[in-house]
């Protein structure tokens, strides 16, 4: 998804992202030093605390023209509440011009003001009762999920409702 991006943020929860061409900043004020040196937004992967979330969002929304990767989603937000700066980007991020890709491991543990502006859902299996109803409730054909090889997932088009199998490049 990122490979072919030109600039992106992705914020590291876990530190797994290693990605070509990237440069991974630990610390959130060498990041901003970096930005300020650079004045443009790079191939950056936040390995910082969960607690600099909200100045990172709140800077990709000032800034805008980024695709912004977020880990771990539901550390920010749940089906109650949800991080206010996430929210922004989540209704407002569009006119920035900012691309959100956000990745959970249950979508039914999000926010549906999160899921609700999605596109395009990327699913795996799930045999958790109610995740398989929540993907029903998209109209996500459960047998054609059921039937994913290993290494693959579903990309579906939300505003089409057209669903294709895609292989995962490890």
């Amino acid at each position: 998804m990122l490979k072919d991006k030109l600039s992106f943020v992705v914020f590291d929860v876990f530190h797994e992202y290693n990605l070509p061409g990237s440069k991974i900043f630990t610390e959130f004020s060498a990041w901003l030093d970096e930005m300020e040196i650079r004045g443009a937004w790079g191939r950056d992967v936040l390995r910082v605390e969960d607690s600099d979330f909200p100045a990172v969002s709140q800077m990709v929304f000032r800034i805008g023209g980024v695709s912004f990767l977020v880990e771990e989603t539901d550390l920010f937000c749940n089906p109650y509440q949800i991080e206010p700066f996430l929210s922004r980007l989540i209704r407002h991020g569009r006119h920035k011009s900012v691309d959100m890709i956000c990745v959970s491991r249950r979508p039914a543990e999000l926010s549906r003001h999160l899921t609700a502006n999605a596109d395009t859902l990327f699913i795996s299996r799930f045999v958790e009762p109610n995740d398989r109803q929540y993907l029903q409730s998209y109209g996500i054909d459960l047998a054609q999920l059921d039937s994913l090889p290993e290494f693959h997932f579903l990309k579906y088009d939300v505003v089409s409702a057209q669903a294709e199998t895609i292989k995962v490049n490890l």
